[in-house]
C-alpha cells in the first residue's frame, strides 16, 4: 500500500537545499579553463548577412531564424535565400538559430514566417549574389552587368567563364570594396 504524505513548502526548500549541497559537493578535480586559439584547419567564410555564408569549400549555410512548428518554415525560408542566391540546393546546409537580437523577431506563431521574411530574405539572397557577381567581374576585369550566377557559379555570359563561389579570394575583394578601387 502506497502511504500519501502532505509536504509544505519547507520540506520541499529543504529538501533542494540539501540535494544541491550534495551535487556540488560531488564534484572533485581541477577544471580545464578554455583558452581560444586559432584554429589553422578552420576555412575562411564570407558572410554578407546573419542568414548565409559560404566558406571555402562553396558549402553555402543559411540560418533559419525561425522555429520549425510543422509548417515547413525551416526549409521554406532558407529555399527563397538559396533561389536568390542561385545555390545548388545539394550544397546547402540550413542550421536553427540560436536566440539573438541580430536576428529580429524570432516569434514564430499565427503561420507568419513566410509572410513576413519572404521579401527580407529574397533581398538577402539577392544582395549576396550580386555581390558574387562582381567579385567575380573584379577577377575578370570586366563589367559586373556581363556576370550572372548559374546553378553555384558565377558566368561571363559573353566569354562562358565560370568561377563557383569557393574560388573567389573574399578578403582581397572586401579590401577593394571597401577603398573604393
Amino acid at each position: 500500500m502506497i502511504t500519501i504524505k502532505n509536504m509544505t513548502r519547507r520540506d520541499v526548500v529543504t529538501g533542494a537545499a540539501a540535494a544541491a549541497g550534495i551535487v556540488l559537493g560531488v564534484y572533485i578535480g581541477f577544471r580545464k579553463i578554455p583558452v581560444a586559439t586559432a584554429d589553422p584547419t578552420a576555412t575562411a567564410t564570407f558572410e554578407p548577412n546573419v542568414y548565409l555564408s559560404i566558406d571555402t569549400t562553396g558549402l553555402v549555410t543559411i540560418v533559419a531564424h525561425r522555429s520549425e512548428m510543422g509548417t515547413g518554415i525551416k526549409t521554406g525560408l532558407p529555399m527563397v535565400v538559396a533561389d536568390e542566391l542561385e545555390a545548388d540546393w545539394n550544397r546547402v546546409k540550413v542550421v536553427q538559430a540560436q536566440g539573438d537580437p541580430k536576428y529580429g523577431d524570432q516569434n514564430t506563431d499565427g503561420s507568419r514566417s513566410m509572410r513576413q521574411f519572404y521579401q527580407p530574405l529574397r533581398e538577402a539572397g539577392a544582395v549576396a549574389r550580386q555581390m558574387l557577381e562582381e567579385a567575380a567581374a573584379r577577377v575578370w576585369n570586366v563589367d559586373p552587368a556581363a556576370c550572372h550566377a548559374q546553378n553555384h557559379a558565377i558566368v561571363h555570359q559573353p566569354t562562358g567563364r565560370r568561377l563557383a563561389a569557393s574560388q573567389l579570394e573574399w578578403s582581397a575583394y572586401a579590401e577593394k570594396t571597401a577603398t573604393g578601387t
